[in-house]
């Protein structure tokens, strides 16, 4: 067998190295790039455990209140005199549940039943009693002649009647003539401080 030329071999060694560099290229890329991929997936990982972490125990009425401050304060609304047409009043909203703050019914019903089983003169008197109040100093306003105005006027009382626009017929009364500047009559809730300083005027 005949010796190889030197012109075939010569070669060889340069393409082995130039191999070997490539190798060693794809080895150095291939570090860099699973080390990118670590950093990126590090702080993916932070981003969501911060967002976790905010979600679980961070100061959501702050931050509403950080985000109310951005709105604008409304206005009045004017017409072009000047003269205004609507204004902005702080509001507020009330929620009543009647059900907590009566009770039960039937047992407000019984206590109220048991505190005023009539509403004639005696029972007003024996309130008096019990309560110790003057019915001089005692002022009673109330829609029905019969059952609020009469009975406490002829126990020493005095009174203020704003007549039902409705009643029951059992409610009609008339009012002797020796009671009748002990009571004053009003058509709406409003005059009731005027009727009871002309009570104070006229009282004894």
């Amino acid at each position: 067998m005949n010796a190889p030329t030197p012109a075939l071999v010569a070669p060889r060694p340069e393409r082995l190295r130039l191999v070997g560099q490539r190798r060693q290229i794809l080895t150095m890329m291939h570090q860099r790039l699973m080390f990118g991929l670590l950093v990126y997936a590090g702080v993916v990982a932070l981003i969501v455990l911060r967002i976790l972490y905010l979600a679980a125990f961070g100061d959501h009425a702050g931050a509403k209140r950080g985000l109310t401050v951005l709105v604008p304060e409304r206005g009045d609304i004017v017409d072009r005199d000047g003269q205004p047409l609507a204004r902005t009043i702080d509001a507020w909203t009330v929620g009543l549940w009647p059900g907590k703050v009566i009770g039960n019914k039937l047992d407000l019903a019984r206590k109220l039943a048991r505190l005023m089983p009539e509403k004639d003169e005696a029972t007003y008197e024996r309130i008096f009693r019990r309560y110790d109040i003057d019915p001089s100093s005692f002022v009673m306003v109330g829609n029905s002649l019969r059952s609020d105005i009469l009975p406490v006027v002829e126990a020493g009382g005095w009174a203020v009647h704003i007549p039902a626009a409705v009643s029951w017929s059992h409610e009609d009364a008339d009012a002797p003539a020796h009671l009748h500047g002990r009571f004053v009559e009003v058509a709406a809730l409003e005059r009731v401080a005027d009727a009871i300083r002309l009570l104070l005027r006229t009282s004894p």
